[in-house]
C-alpha cells in the first residue's frame, strides 16, 4: 500500500476560488451497489446544458459509457467522490479542460496515473463538475491520499489553473463579493471574518482591526446579523455575537435553500409560490405523519447521497421530506402517493441517533399508480380504501387534498355504474363484510387481466396464490398495479404474483421457493 502526502496548501489572497468536497467511498458490502447507483444518478437527465443528459468523460474520451468504468471499479476497496465547483465556471466556455487539468496534475503531485470519469452538471446557478476516482494506482495498489491533499491540496491546484486561465481576481472583484454577502442569511466570508476578530477577546469584537472598505462591510454585516438576533452593538464600536452564530447561520442556509427547491418544484407544476403553502417535515413535531402524491425527488446532498422528496400533501401544503440515506433509492417514482411518517427511535443512544439521521423517516406507498389513473381502474386502490373507511378522509379544499376529493366522487360514481358496489356498500359508515367483498373482487379482476396479458406474452400459465401453495420460480420484476405492488414470480411453465417488500429485492434474478407476506397495503420502505 502506497501513501501519497500533499505537497500544497493555502492559497492567494488573489487567487479564484474553486470549492471542492471530498469523499472516500468504501465498495464493500452495499457499497458497490450504492456506487452504482450514484454513476446513474450523476448522468441523469436534465443536469447537463440546456436540461439535456449529462455525457461523462475521462482524460482523453467523450461521451463514454459509465458502465465500463463501473465493471472496473468491481473488487476495488474504495473509490474517491469529488464535487469540484469554480466560482467563475459560468466564465468557462466548457469546464472540461479545466477538470482534465487538475486531474493530470493531481497525477504529478501523487506520482501515479489515475483512472477517473466525470460529468458536468448545469442544473444550478453554480455549474459544477462531478469526479469520480477509483482507489487504485497505476500498479493495482490501494490508492490512499492524504486528507490535507484533499482539503486543501487539491482546492489550491485548481484555484492555480482558474487564476492562470482568468488571471487573478482584482479589488474590484473582490470588493464586490464582499458586498453582495452582507444581506445574505447565511455563512459567509465575512461572517467568517467576525468569528476569528471576536476568539480575540472574551468582552466582544473590536472592529478599529480592520480599516478602509473592509470595516464598512464588517459594520453592515453586523447590522444585518443584529436584526436576525445573532449580534448586539455595545459602545465604543464594538459588537459582541452569539457564540453559535456560525452555526445557525449555517442552518439558516440550508432552509433558505429547502425553500428555493419547494418554490422550484412549484413552479415546474405551473403554480405561484403565493399560491401554496410550504412546509418542512420535521420528525419530531410531525408524529402523526402526511400522506401526499409525489411531485419531486432528487438528493439535498450530492456527495453523501442524502435523498429527498416534495409531496403535494393532501393538507393543501407543499412538503419537503429528508429521507436521509434511503436504502431503496428507485423505489418511488413521481406521482406515486406514499404516507411519511417518522422513524422510530426507541433506544437514545448514540448508534440509534446515527440511524435516524441517516433514515429519519418511515415511507409506506398508498397508492404506486397516480391519483387519476384509479378513478376507472379495475382493482381495489387508495380511493376505494377511502371510500370504504370508518372515518370520513380529511381532505384540504387546495393543491392535492382539492383532486382527492374530486376524484373520490368520480371514483363513487363510476363503482356503482359498473355494478362493483351498491349505495348502501357505501354509506357512512359501511359494513366490514363489503369491504372485504369488494377488494377481494377488484383485486382478483385486476390481477386476472394482468396475467391474462402475460400469459399472452410467454404462453405460461398464471397459478394463483395462496397460504397454502408457496410461490416458486425465479424474481423477475417488481410490478406497479392498482391494487399494489407485487413481485412477478417466473417458473418454467407458470408464474404468479405475490405482494412486494424491500426484503425481496436483493433475491432478484433467484429463485425464490417461499411466499413472502399476505398483505401490500401499509408495507414499508425505507
Amino acid at each position: 500500500m502506497m501513501t501519497y502526502r500533499n505537497r500544497a496548501s493555502g492559497t492567494q489572497p488573489y487567487a479564484r476560488r474553486v470549492i471542492i468536497k471530498s469523499r472516500i467511498v468504501r465498495l464493500s458490502g452495499k457499497g458497490f451497489s450504492r456506487a452504482s447507483t450514484h454513476l446513474s444518478y450523476i448522468q441523469r437527465e436534465g443536469v447537463g446544458r440546456d436540461g439535456l443528459e449529462a455525457g461523462a468523460y475521462d482524460k482523453k474520451r467523450e461521451n463514454i459509457e459509465l458502465g465500463e468504468f463501473r465493471d472496473r471499479c468491481r473488487g476495488d476497496r474504495h473509490q474517491f467522490r469529488f464535487i469540484v465547483s469554480p466560482e467563475d465556471a459560468t466564465r468557462l466556455e466548457d469546464l472540461k479542460p479545466f477538470i482534465r487539468q487538475l486531474m493530470g496534475v493531481m497525477e504529478k503531485d501523487l506520482h501515479t496515473s489515475l483512472d477517473w470519469v466525470a460529468v458536468d452538471h448545469f442544473d444550478t446557478a453554480h455549474p459544477h463538475t462531478h469526479v469520480i476516482l477509483r482507489g487504485v494506482d497505476q500498479a493495482g495498489e490501494d490508492l490512499v491520499i492524504a486528507r490535507n491533499y484533499m482539503s486543501y491540496g487539491m482546492r489550491r491546484r485548481a484555484s492555480e489553473l482558474m487564476s492562470l486561465e482568468l488571471g487573478p481576481r482584482t479589488e474590484l472583484e473582490i470588493l464586490q463579493q464582499r458586498r453582495r454577502q452582507i444581506g445574505l442569511e447565511r455563512l459567509t466570508d465575512l461572517d467568517r471574518m467576525i468569528s476569528r476578530l471576536g476568539k480575540k477577546r472574551e468582552d466582544g469584537l473590536v472592529l478599529s482591526e480592520a480599516g478602509g472598505r473592509q470595516k464598512s462591510f464588517l459594520t453592515e454585516r453586523l447590522k444585518k446579523l443584529e436584526k436576525l438576533g445573532l449580534a448586539h452593538s455595545l459602545p465604543g464600536n464594538i459588537w459582541r455575537v452569539e457564540d453559535n452564530f456560525t452555526d445557525i447561520l449555517k442552518r439558516l442556509g440550508e432552509r433558505g435553500d429547502i425553500i428555493k427547491t419547494l418554490h422550484r418544484d412549484m413552479t415546474r407544476s405551473g403554480l405561484s409560490p403565493l399560491e401554496q403553502n410550504v412546509s418542512i417535515f420535521d420528525p419530531a413535531r410531525h408524529r402523526d405523519g402526511i400522506t401526499g402524491e409525489v411531485s419531486s425527488l432528487g438528493l439535498s446532498e450530492e456527495l453523501e447521497d442524502r435523498r429527498y422528496l416534495i409531496l403535494d400533501g393532501v393538507d393543501g401544503c407543499r412538503w419537503y421530506v429528508d429521507r436521509g440515506k434511503s436504502v431503496y433509492p428507485t423505489t418511488l417514482r413521481q406521482g406515486m402517493i406514499v404516507t411519511v411518517k417518522p422513524a422510530l427511535n426507541n433506544k437514545p443512544d448514540a448508534l440509534s441517533e446515527k440511524r435516524s439521521r441517516d433514515l429519519p423517516v418511515h415511507l409506506t406507498i398508498a397508492s404506486p399508480v397516480p391519483l387519476e389513473k384509479l378513478v376507472e381502474a379495475e382493482g381495489y386502490g387508495w380511493l376505494d380504501r377511502l371510500l370504504l373507511a370508518k372515518e370520513r378522509f380529511p381532505a384540504s379544499g387546495r393543491g392535492f387534498g382539492k383532486r382527492v376529493g374530486q376524484m373520490l366522487g368520480a371514483r363513487r360514481q363510476w363503482l356503482i355504474q359498473m355494478n362493483f358496489v351498491s349505495e348502501s356498500d357505501l354509506e357512512e359508515h359501511p359494513p366490514g363484510d363489503a369491504k372485504k367483498r369488494i377488494s377481494r373482487l377488484l383485486t382478483r379482476r385486476e390481477l386476472e387481466r394482468v396475467a391474462e396479458k402475460i400469459s399472452g406474452e410467454n404462453g405460461k400459465v398464471w397459478v394463483s396464490q395462496s397460504r397454502a401453495s408457496p410461490a416458486k420460480g425465479i424474481y423477475v420484476k417488481r410490478l406497479h398495479l392498482v391494487s399494489g405492488v407485487y413481485a412477478f414470480i417466473e417458473g418454467k411453465d407458470h408464474f404468479s404474483f405475490v405482494p412486494w417488500t424491500p426484503g425481496l429485492e436483493k433475491y432478484r434474478g433467484k429463485e425464490i421457493g417461499r411466499a413472502f407476506g399476505r398483505a401490500l397495503s401499509g408495507r414499508q420502505i425505507k
